[in-house]
């Protein structure tokens, strides 16, 4: 996982850095409070809006998104760009066959 737009703030107690992940993880950006010592002394993640891989946005990723996947890559169907969005695992702008790997291997619990 790689993150990009980080910042960095310097509060009363401390710090606080603030990134968001390059590539769509299941949230939207990370935040870690450090103390005035820079130990770390809090951590959260705000979620995103869909669950990676669900393309028709059922709330799972199962077979159906996989050959919704498939069927765009193959010109067969549109999608809308929000499908696109949660059909692009690997964060890279589109859907490919790089994706339809990585839901499949969710749905096997592989990864």
């Amino acid at each position: 996982m790689y993150f990009e737009d980080c910042k960095v703030e310097k509060t009363a107690d401390g710090w606080t850095i603030t990134c968001e992940p390059e590539g769509d993880y299941g949230f939207d950006s990370v935040t870690i409070t450090f103390d005035g010592d820079v130990n770390a002394k809090s951590a959260s993640f705000e979620t995103a809006d869909f669950i990676p891989g669900d393309v028709n946005g059922d709330g799972d990723v199962t077979v159906k998104d996989v050959l919704l996947m498939r069927r765009y890559i193959a010109g067969l169907d549109d999608l809308t760009d929000e499908q696109i969005r949660r059909g692009d695992m690997n964060g890279d702008g589109d859907i490919t066959s790089k994706d339809v790997l990585k839901a499949r291997r969710f749905i096997a619990g592989l990864d």
